[in-house]
């Protein structure tokens, strides 16, 4: 069975994601913000959106870096 490399790749993006999203989550609780310690919604939501936002760039970066290094080789 064959298995495309835009699949390959987009898997390899959301698991990439997704281990920085809790390498984040755990450098926050190491400084005292964790999802328990919030007493209101909203900052639970902006707790989320800002790990959210800096898992993205973070994946993009890395991402981009990996790109220009394939194409640099080739």
């Amino acid at each position: 069975m064959a298995v495309s490399k835009i699949a390959v790749r987009k898997t390899a993006e959301f698991l990439l994601y997704f281990v920085t999203l809790m390498v984040y989550m755990g450098i926050a609780s190491l400084f005292g913000f964790d999802l328990s310690g919030f007493e209101s919604n909203w900052a639970v939501l902006v707790y989320l959106l800002v790990l959210n936002i800096l898992a993205s760039v973070t994946v993009n970066y890395v991402l981009s870096r990996w790109n220009k290094r394939k194409k640099s080789e080739s």
